[in-house]
């Protein structure tokens, strides 16, 4: 459980200042939503799978298995929520765009694959949702993804997934978690405010991509599993392919602070 402190700012020639408790415990209420998340079952979902490659690679190796989440398996509800080609007619093939680069963590190249995919636009829906979601995978050294990164959250939060070796990792060289935070990886709170871990996941045998549990509505990652942790959906009321759709360099910059900041590294 997070606890909300009370502290007093004395800001010069204004006095002091008190925070305003309210958002302090809004906050803690958000983070433990969130935390919440990892428990989450589907009862009935849609499942979007990478349509085969002639020659798999990397980047099909490492593709997303994406489960989203419905309510009504007696008409075609996932059209509403369900991934589309913003490029295309809607008749046109679903397409997962990809790429990959390296990053500098710890004075070391890390390589870097990530995933983007649109959303159509919700129909008659008092929820605002995510028009376009993703993943990004960092890899160890070992060539395993060892962090997950989520493109975008409704409540705001940059959310980020590691796996179970990396969190012991963090454990072993740096201790037991900061104040207010869940896992020993995470930085402070005042050096990342906005990011948070949401589940430490266990490793996979091999690399292969994550497992990927879209929210109806919102298509907040209501949560990420390996491909060897039991599914969290119970009904997979129709299964669609998706085309991946690989692009020379990132299309964007991926929103949220570096993971040399987000995250408490330990030599991986």
């Amino acid at each position: 459980m997070i606890r909300a402190f009370s502290f007093v700012f004395c800001l010069g020639l204004f006095g002091c200042v008190a925070p305003d408790k309210s958002h302090i415990a809004s906050v803690a209420v958000d983070a433990e939503n969130i935390y919440a998340r990892q428990s989450v079952h589907f009862q009935n979902a849609v499942f979007y799978k990478p349509a085969e490659a002639a020659s798999p690679d990397m980047i099909f190796k490492l593709a997303p298995l994406i489960i989203l989440q419905v309510s009504n398996t007696d008409q075609p509800t996932e059209l509403v929520d369900g991934l589309v080609n913003p490029d295309t007619a809607a008749s046109q093939p679903i397409a997962v765009n990809a790429w990959t680069d390296t990053v500098q963590l710890r004075g070391q190249p890390r390589a870097r694959v990530s995933y983007l995919w649109h959303h159509s636009t919700p129909i008659n829906s008092k929820t605002t949702g995510n028009i376009r979601q993703g993943v990004r995978i960092t890899f160890g050294t070992d060539g395993r993804p060892v962090v997950w990164e989520i493109l975008a959250d409704t409540s705001g939060k940059r959310l980020i997934v590691v796996s179970e070796s990396l969190e012991q990792a963090a454990a072993q060289q740096f201790g037991p978690p900061l104040s207010g935070r869940r896992f020993s990886i995470e930085a402070s709170s005042d050096a990342s405010p906005s990011s948070l871990v949401m589940r430490v996941i266990d490793d996979g045998p091999v690399a292969m991509g994550p497992i990927t549990y879209l929210a109806q509505g919102t298509r907040d990652m209501a949560t990420l599993i390996c491909r060897c942790m039991p599914s969290q959906a119970s009904n997979i009321v129709g299964t669609k392919t998706y085309d991946l759709s690989p692009l020379p360099s990132p299309p964007f910059v991926w929103p949220g602070a570096p993971l040399d900041t987000a995250l408490r590294l330990p030599d991986f």
